[in-house]
């Protein structure tokens, strides 16, 4: 909400860095609307201290309510100065306008306006950047994902068939079922199964021996 008296910051190249509203055309202004300045700082430029302007307001510290229910506010009450016919004076406007303006006609202050990643700070913009290819990692795997979905080539992945390996597997399998046979047939292999059969008959023998049997009364 701007007033007589209010302070504003210019925010164009025009020359002039702080303005005091000196009329409104009803109680207060707002975004968008066109009011009369004085400008009370200014520097070499297209303007000059004492110099009395039309001006456009394009940020107010007051919020603004929209027509579908959000609500806006700045940090600061900034304007940008205009001529007789709305025309903005200076070549570039440096901070943010909002799309109230379209609805006043202000197409020319739109079109000067900075676009909104140039008045980014260095590691905000990486941030984005860096938020950005997530995003679009994070889309193209969800793509590739329903694409998949619906070729039916979702689930586990199919067990590899390497032939080679098959036989591989099977003669290794073949060969150490023949040497097995092999070392039974051998000496070695008759002495050992042999020794094997001679212990199972020692601890069978053991625990038949070691049962006590039930003595039988003698007669007198």
């Amino acid at each position: 909400m701007i007033i007589d008296g209010s302070r504003l910051v210019v925010t164009d190249n025009s020359g002039a860095k702080e303005v005091e509203c000196i009329k409104t055309r009803g109680r207060y202004a707002s975004i968008g609307d066109v009011i009369t300045c004085s400008v009370k700082r200014a520097i070499r430029g297209k303007v000059s201290q004492g110099q009395v302007v039309k001006a456009v307001i394009v940020e107010t510290k007051k919020e603004v309510q929209r027509k579908d229910g959000s609500v806006i506010k700045f940090d600061k009450n900034a304007c940008v100065l205009v001529n007789q016919k709305g025309l903005p004076i200076g070549t570039r406007v440096l901070g943010f306008v909002t799309h109230e303006l379209r609805a006043r006609q202000m197409m020319k202050v739109l079109s000067l306006a900075a676009p909104a990643a140039a008045m980014v700070k260095v590691p905000d913009r990486l941030a984005l950047a860096i938020l950005g290819l997530c995003a679009g990692g994070t889309f193209i795997g969800l793509a590739v994902t329903s694409i998949a979905k619906k070729a039916g080539q979702t689930g586990p992945p199919p067990k590899p068939d390497f032939p080679w390996l098959q036989q591989q597997h099977q003669h290794a399998e073949g060969s150490l079922e023949s040497r097995l046979k092999q070392f039974e047939q051998s000496s070695i292999g008759a002495v050992t199964a042999a020794a094997i059969k001679a212990t199972k008959g020692g601890a069978a023998e053991k625990s038949g021996g070691g049962q006590q049997q039930p003595q039988q009364p003698q007669g007198k």
